[in-house]
């Protein structure tokens, strides 16, 4: 158990770092975003497993995720698959997700940028002798979808063979009109 988390650390810790081009053009990318209130921690890493049959669990299903201080996030060259976000870091604490696993699954599809939805989790500090308390959901509006993938195309896949997939993406989600 303890070499597992330490691989959750290891995989799940890396920051921005310049986002090179695909690697192949097969692989997707990932990107969405965790919002904490009621704490000013602030989030240092998103963890993602890959769930479906091809690799099960353990350490070797965990991908690392690039992540913003305010919860966005983001992961490349992610082979096509389902995946689940499976916890987060923040400057004091951790967060896993395993009995919300189920509402935390997305699509990763082959050559496409795909969201792996935005979460809202309410921290609530019940005082040094308490458990705290949190309060986790998803938010998969389009409105939502949006604000994360305008900051990916705006902040991170500019200038990259992912910048046309995530433009393209951008387009359909504006002429819906469903994010208003």
């Amino acid at each position: 158990m303890l070499v597992w988390m330490a691989a959750l650390v290891l995989v799940g810790g890396c920051r921005f770092a310049p986002l090179r081009n695909r690697d192949d053009p097969t692989q997707g990318l990932a990107f969405g975003r965790i919002a904490v209130t009621g704490t000013p921690l602030r989030m240092t890493h998103v963890v993602l497993q890959r769930i479906d049959a091809v690799t099960i669990g353990g350490p070797e299903g965990i991908r690392r995720t690039h992540t913003s201080e305010d919860g966005y996030f983001y992961s490349h060259n992610l082979d096509p698959g389902r995946y689940a976000v499976f916890g987060f870091y923040t400057g004091a604490g951790n967060f896993h997700l395993n009995s919300a696993r189920r509402c935390c699954v997305f699509e990763v599809r082959s050559g496409d940028v795909s969201y792996a939805g935005t979460y809202q989790v309410q921290h609530v500090d019940r005082g040094l002798f308490a458990l705290d308390d949190n309060s986790f959901t998803r938010d998969d509006s389009p409105a939502s979808e949006l604000d994360v993938l305008d900051w990916l195309a705006t902040k991170v896949v500019a200038g990259t063979d992912w910048a046309p997939l995530a433009q393209a993406r951008l387009a359909r989600l504006r002429s819906s009109g469903l994010h208003d």
